[in-house]
């Protein structure tokens, strides 16, 4: 767990260098935002088949505890790409087509996950805490972007 959560402090700093150098070049752009949201929606849509294909595999049998919130985690994550797309529909905008990256990302989990479902649950690890080291960060060019407000920034 250990270099788990080492990962996760370097992915960290990366985001948060990263949102600097896009504060610097305009910020929350309108466009960036809906690139964003469309990631996320083809990020989340159909996530819980990993989850629930952890929680059946064998390699996790004697882990009860791991199972049962890795079902729970999955239900909780399910409609996760609704809100992405609901928020694009608030801008005017529907999901746009999945990024390369994305796609890539899927491709490869979908590949490993019999095999190493340790492996996604550490990616998982670090996208769940990525923005931890960003939030004052965050709020701040959420403000100076002048078209967030709560019925496009649920995500």
């Amino acid at each position: 767990m250990k270099k788990v959560l080492e990962q996760v402090q370097i992915a960290q700093q990366l985001l948060r260098g990263r949102l600097i150098e896009m504060q610097a070049t305009g910020g929350f752009t309108r466009d960036r935002y809906c690139r964003f949201l469309s990631m996320q929606y083809h990020l989340t849509q159909g996530v819980q088949k990993h989850f629930m294909a952890i929680a059946a595999n064998p390699i996790t049998a004697h882990k009860k505890s791991l199972r049962k919130f890795l079902i729970g985690f999955a239900q909780e994550e399910e409609f996760h790409f609704e809100i992405a797309k609901a928020d694009l529909k608030s801008l005017g905008e529907t999901p746009r087509e999945i990024p390369f990256d994305t796609n890539l990302w899927w491709r490869y989990f979908d590949s490993i996950i019999d095999n190493h479902p340790y492996i996604r649950l550490g990616a998982t690890t670090v996208l769940e805490n990525i923005s931890a080291g960003s939030g004052g960060l965050l709020d701040e060019m959420i403000k100076e972007s002048g078209y967030l407000n709560p019925r496009n920034l649920r995500f």
